[in-house]
């Protein structure tokens, strides 16, 4: 497991991560690899250091919504927009990554969208071994079609 998107995180940071979990996946074709997005949760030590780096604590309940592991919440001063980009490429192609893909344990996965899925996959690896986030058509396509990272 990687987390990804941590206050003081550089795109060097997340590069060795990335190539950690390939190097992995090159050792072992049956290894699963899972990157998440940093969600701050209060009384840690890292919601302390989001805050630190500009985190505006929702003040309601309702607030909290947006945060979870697989959308970022509204409010990451922390990360450039260049890291926003390349950390929501990753989130999405790294389920299409490697011989255990996320897609393949469903048997109730539609077939069409395992065929679709086992198409994308090398696109999908070739974005991630070059950290290729510009132009995610097919990100903003998944989420307009609501398969992906419903945002709150």
């Amino acid at each position: 497991f990687f987390m990804m998107g941590i206050p003081t995180e550089t795109k060097e940071d997340l590069l060795e991560s990335v190539s950690l979990s390939l190097k992995l996946l090159e050792d072992n074709p049956n290894a699963v690899r899972v990157f998440n997005i940093f969600t701050p949760f209060p009384g840690t030590e890292l919601f302390d250091l989001a805050v630190k780096h500009g985190l505006r604590v929702p003040q309601r309940l309702e607030d909290w919504i947006s945060f979870n592991y697989r959308s970022f919440a509204k409010n990451v001063p922390w990360l450039p927009k260049e890291m926003r980009g390349i950390i929501e490429m990753l989130d999405f192609c790294n389920f299409f990554v490697g011989k255990k893909h996320y897609l393949k344990p469903y048997e109730k996965t539609n077939p069409f969208v395992v065929l679709l899925s086992n198409i994308y996959a090398p696109l999908a690896r070739k974005r991630v071994e070059n950290f290729f986030y510009r132009f995610p058509i097919e990100i903003k396509l998944a989420k307009y079609l609501g398969l992906y990272a419903k945002q709150g």
